[in-house]
């Protein structure tokens, strides 16, 4: 009689919460949820529940847990609007952050996404978490290799890394990417592409190809001291 015992640990577990015994009603909703894993209503009681407790990183493992079911069923946009409640009642934790990002994604709003993550980065190196940062900032390119902030932004990560190769790469292809584009059109776009090799001479001083297209951009634009 398993939707009998399921109606009766519901009526249990709301008494619970709704007299502040909050841990016997999240023992009631996990009970429910031992008999039918599949039930979303009672998944989302149990990350409000958990939050009421203070336990974030057990809601964060319920959020992610009911972010996955609703994937499953092709529902992301369930699955973002849960987690965009839970991110804000958690404090808008990296993790939930990350996980709106990867939702949003899924809803088909490229855009969004990318603001998502690229907010999430800008955090993240700021507080010196730059390998997290990297990541993020491959999975931006991921969804626009074209993404010129991107580029930027994880060359200066690797940089700070003392990842230096794989900086100088990235800093070479976006130089390579600006040229070829055809951006070079206004005086900002080659003022970003002088500062791109400025960043590659910065980190490889004796890279000849680099400080000859440098002293060029300084002569064309009349900086005759920064050319010689």
């Amino acid at each position: 009689q398993k939707k009998q015992s399921v109606t009766r640990y519901l009526a249990l577990g709301r008494e619970s919460l709704e007299s502040g015994q909050v841990e016997h009603g999240i023992s009631m909703l996990r009970r429910i949820l031992d008999l039918n894993p599949d039930d979303t209503d009672t998944h989302e009681k149990m990350i409000d529940a958990l939050v009421r407790k203070g336990d974030a990183d057990a809601a964060v493992t319920e959020v992610r847990a009911l972010a996955q079911q609703h994937r499953e069923t092709k529902r992301p946009a369930d699955g973002l609007a849960m987690a965009k409640r839970a991110s804000i009642a958690l404090g808008q934790r990296p993790e939930l952050r990350e996980l709106i990002a990867e939702l949003t994604l899924e809803t088909g709003d490229h855009i969004q996404a990318l603001m998502e993550y690229e907010a999430l980065a800008a955090d993240l190196a700021e507080k010196g978490a730059l390998a997290d940062a990297v990541r993020l900032y491959d999975k931006m390119l991921a969804i626009d290799r074209e993404n010129i902030d991107a580029h930027f932004r994880l060359a200066g990560a690797l940089t700070q890394l003392g990842r230096t190769d794989e900086a100088v790469a990235r800093y070479k292809a976006l130089a390579d990417m600006l040229s070829s584009s055809g951006v070079l059109n206004t005086s900002i776009n080659w003022q970003f592409l002088i500062t791109v090799y400025e960043q590659i001479v910065a980190i490889e001083p004796n890279n000849r190809t680099a400080r000859e297209w440098l002293a060029d951009a300084y002569l064309a634009k009349g900086e005759r001291e920064k050319g010689l």
